[in-house]
């Protein structure tokens, strides 16, 4: 799969493991976003010549794909700059209908996009934030959250898949156990939209967001929310293209999704998301990609187990967990592994990964974080692992 990305034809000594913070692009989408930018560009919704209207359709068709890819309606898909406007955007919005003593269910292994917001909304409408805790490997179970959830439980906000610890959650049960309590619930699919399947409206699923540029793609992203939802929302921004008149008096908004996007979006990359979302569905990220996925993580995992005070976080079972490990030693800095892989060219991620309350509950100065991809190789795993021991040798004199 290597040969797809151009980054490694570039740089072939390059061994990249930070894909859970940003994935490479294949030269589909470089191709697509040159392509426009120099044949197709002109801003969209607001021109009667070609280029404007050709734009628009290629913007709306991008619309379609993601909405496809998720197992949505078009019109309940909204697109935003990366997925921490989405998430500011929905909990901002549909937050206003939270009182006093509102609660939301919000575990420990948030990334800090679906847990800063919560944690001003609590500060705004002093609403009750119940999080839930994990075991000490930093393992949830869906008791964990029967456990918490009451009668004055209005959402669960959770990840799908954590960006720390790599467990996927119960999406479709978590949802049953919102529904039956009469909550809502709300999804971060930005860890595991790359790796599997998601059919947000099979899940049950009310609310959910994403972004592309660990898709593939370039900075973008978006939030889905079912239409009876998305219609009692208000903007988080309001101006050019969200509006259908405005005088002096006031203004009266477009339906959704366009009354959440307001001025000129990020087109290129809107364009080459929606060319990544079909490169991933040509090489069937479902059945290929998730049997090499596992095959990778299953030789880091036997190899990190090797090591005398190494510790991984997070499911033993290999099959429980999506892209990513991450780990810590007893004696060495995080930090101190990271930078020395950095000068063998090897790319992993270091510190709290914004999830810094994770960390805190289980006692953890930082992990360090190896996550592959469909260009990762069983060769990038044992250079990783080599490198990784020369590491502790090193530091352990």
């Amino acid at each position: 799969m290597k040969s797809h990305f151009p980054i490694f034809k570039n740089r072939p000594n390059l061994t990249y493991l930070d894909s859970g913070a940003s994935a490479q692009k294949p030269e589909c989408v470089l191709n697509a976003i040159k392509d426009f930018a120099e044949n197709g560009y002109a801003n969209i919704h607001r021109g009667y010549y070609a280029l404007s209207l050709n734009a628009t359709q290629k913007y709306e068709e991008a619309r379609e794909t993601v909405a496809h890819f998720f197992g949505v309606t078009p019109a309940e898909i909204v697109f935003t700059k990366n997925g921490t406007e989405a998430a500011n955007l929905f909990v901002s919005a549909w937050g206003k209908y939270l009182t006093t003593g509102d609660e939301v269910l919000l575990p420990l292994s948030e990334h800090h996009a679906n847990f800063v917001p919560w944690l001003r909304l609590r500060e705004e409408r002093g609403i009750v934030l119940k999080f839930v805790e994990p075991d000490q490997h930093g393992v949830f179970t869906l008791n964990d959250f029967t456990k918490q959830i009451s009668i004055k439980t209005k959402a669960i906000a959770v990840a799908q898949v954590s960006n720390v610890t790599g467990q996927i959650f119960p999406i479709a049960q978590l949802a049953e156990l919102a529904h039956q309590n009469g909550s809502i619930i709300f999804v971060d699919i930005c860890q595991s939209a790359p790796h599997f399947a998601i059919d947000l409206k099979k899940m049950g699923v009310d609310a959910a967001f994403f972004t592309g540029h660990k898709l593939g793609a370039g900075a973008t992203g978006g939030l889905f929310a079912k239409m009876e939802i998305l219609e009692t929302l208000s903007p988080l921004l309001v101006g050019g293209d969200s509006i259908i008149e405005v005088t002096t008096e006031g203004y009266t908004l477009l339906p959704p999704p366009e009354r959440f996007e307001s001025g000129t979006p990020a087109l290129e990359n809107i364009v080459g998301l929606s060319t990544a979302i079909q490169f991933l569905q040509e090489h069937q990220r479902e059945e290929k990609l998730r049997k090499h996925e596992i095959h990778l993580l299953s030789l880091l995992q036997t190899g990190l187990q090797k090591i005398p005070d190494i510790h991984i976080i997070g499911p033993q079972n290999i099959q429980e967990r999506s892209g990513l490990i991450s780990f810590y030693h007893e004696n060495i800095h995080h930090s101190d592994i990271s930078m020395y892989l950095a000068e063998h060219d090897i790319c992993v991620r270091s510190g709290f990964h914004c999830a810094n309350p994770l960390h805190q509950f289980l006692g953890i100065p930082g992990t360090v974080r190896a996550s592959v991809w469909m260009y990762n190789t069983e060769e990038d795993i044992e250079k990783f692992l080599q490198e990784l021991g020369n590491a502790i040798s090193l530091f352990a004199k």
